[in-house]
């Protein structure tokens, strides 16, 4: 399993850095968004909202995969306080493909890490003011 890790590594550094032609096309996109609260979460949330920014990064090397970066922020109110922030970050690869011209289809999976923190108006990550 190690050498098929190790393969596909020396694979894309190849495919990215040794092929002498443009790498590929890069996206960006901004996209706004809303947390919609379930269950008993109504209680003690309100509605919030968040925005994500997303890179992909299509290799001409590699013409059925992309990279993916994502990084987003999230706002949460709290009946009883001001709110919860939430902080994300993820990478990952996809495959893309386009059954006809004008339909472009993309599977892919990303793994990453948040971190969330209640604001309570003191400027201190989370607990009372004291």
């Amino acid at each position: 399993m190690k050498f098929v890790k190790v393969f596909l590594i020396l694979l894309f550094l190849h495919a990215v850095f040794v092929s002498g032609d443009e790498i590929g096309e890069i996206s960006f996109s901004i996209t706004p968004g809303g947390v919609i609260l379930l269950g008993e979460s109504t209680s003690y949330f309100k509605t919030g909202a968040g925005v994500r920014l997303s890179v992909d990064l299509r290799l001409n090397s590699l013409p059925l995969f992309f990279l993916k970066l994502d990084s987003s922020y999230a706002y949460i109110p709290i009946l009883t306080l001001d709110g919860v922030s939430v902080y994300s970050a993820s990478a990952g690869v996809g495959i893309n493909f386009n059954p006809l011209e004008r339909l472009y289809l993309a599977v892919y999976g990303t793994g990453g890490y948040f971190y969330s923190f209640v604001t309570d108006g003191s400027g201190s990550e989370g607990g009372t003011s004291r």
